[in-house]
């Protein structure tokens, strides 16, 4: 089942932020990566079995992602091919 899941990060810089999308391409099963926001402050990340909270931790642990904690704002499912496409 494909995820679409959209967290906040604190990234201060450019290095920051390309950091954060090296460590959740590392995840398991990330189909792709898109930053969004204004300041380029939200990961969306889409795949098939992706764990949210994994990723969280990856990008706390691993990344330049501050001293905050990644902030989830949204967690979306799809189960439809159809669905799925949309994206």
């Amino acid at each position: 089942m494909k995820k679409k899941i959209v967290m906040k990060v604190e990234m201060r810089c450019q290095k920051c932020r390309t950091k954060a999308l090296q460590v959740a391409a590392k995840a398991h099963g990330v189909e792709s990566l898109e930053l969004e926001g204004e300041e380029k402050d939200k990961v969306v990340v889409i795949g098939d079995g992706v764990d949210a909270v994994e990723l969280a931790k990856s990008l706390r642990k691993k990344g330049r992602a501050g001293h905050q904690e990644p902030e989830f704002l949204r967690l979306q499912s799809f189960s439809s091919p159809l669905l799925s496409k949309a994206l």
